[in-house]
């Protein structure tokens, strides 16, 4: 687990776009390194543990991916687990600015021989689009008619 990472989710600095994003980043933070690299979480996995299908999580990684909150990662981590069941590694893309305490980050990166975090390679995320607003928001419903009830006095 990723103090880190889960800190950045749940904060409310990760720009998530809706509930489900936040469910799914969350999920991923959970099991990312300190760096909010290396989570390989699968879909059926994440759906199970947050109770969203299996295409919701799918369409959450898509958007993430598109606005720069997760990236493919090292596909190496899941080389022992065989071909045809391997989960996608992805990293989390938290910026540089968001970590409180870069310097033990990039001291254990050198140890693992990656490359140090920079504002260059982790630049702020720009936020969230905005929701559109629902197109029947402020509109009455039509009140519905009920027919005349009759009574039979026999």
């Amino acid at each position: 687990m990723s103090l880190e990472a889960m800190i950045w989710v749940l904060s409310g600095d990760a720009p998530v776009a809706d509930v489900n994003e936040y469910a799914v980043l969350g999920a991923m933070a959970d099991r990312a390194s300190s760096d909010g690299c290396g989570t390989w979480l699968s879909k059926e996995t994440i759906s199970a543990r947050i109770h969203v299908s299996e295409e919701t999580v799918k369409r959450c990684w898509r958007n993430m991916k598109k606005r720069g909150l997760i990236a493919p990662g090292d596909q190496e981590l899941v080389k022992h687990y065989r071909a045809d069941k391997r989960p996608i590694v992805f990293d989390l893309l938290i910026p540089y600015d968001a970590f409180s305490n870069i310097e033990r980050i990039n001291r254990e990166r050198d140890h693992m021989g990656q490359p140090p975090l920079t504002r260059t390679n982790r630049p702020p995320i720009p936020p969230p689009p905005a929701k559109t607003p629902r197109s029947d928001k402020g509109v009455k419903r039509p009140r519905k008619r009920t027919a005349a009830k009759t009574t039979n006095d026999t």
